[in-house]
């Protein structure tokens, strides 16, 4: 059984777009494909440079599933929408994370609010 290999070639910046050149290998057949994002999500933060071949190969991995699922038809040129650097970002964000420490509560908490206040408006006894 023949697996399929996907291999970075490289980029290229267009007028519109950043296209990453990858090749797929099944065999003895060999494909190119060109996957872009928009230069405009990059210059709105939804994608980083650094994070483009990865959400382009990615991208090209569900299409060569849906091809082999009789889904779509086979493009050699493809585009990540919108949609699909939503789900990348959501995917590879960590959740935030306590830095440890402590917690002010309880007669800790009602103390520094006191001493907050009088700093505001100080006692004129």
């Amino acid at each position: 059984m023949n697996k399929i290999t996907i291999e970075y070639v490289g980029f290229r910046t267009s007028t519109k777009r950043r296209e990453y050149l990858l090749r797929s290998h099944f065999g003895p057949e060999i494909r190119d494909y060109t996957v872009g994002i928009a230069l405009a999500d990059f210059s709105a933060g939804r994608a980083r440079f650094q994070d483009g071949p990865e959400i382009c190969y990615l991208k090209l991995v569900r299409e060569l599933e849906a091809q082999a699922a009789g889904a779509t038809p086979g493009a050699d040129d493809l585009t990540v929408t919108d949609v699909e650097l939503a789900a990348y970002v959501t995917a590879h964000t960590t959740p935030g994370r306590s830095r440890g420490g402590f917690t002010v509560g309880g007669a800790a908490a009602a103390a520094a609010a006191k001493v907050a206040a009088e700093r505001v408006q100080p006692n004129r006894t």
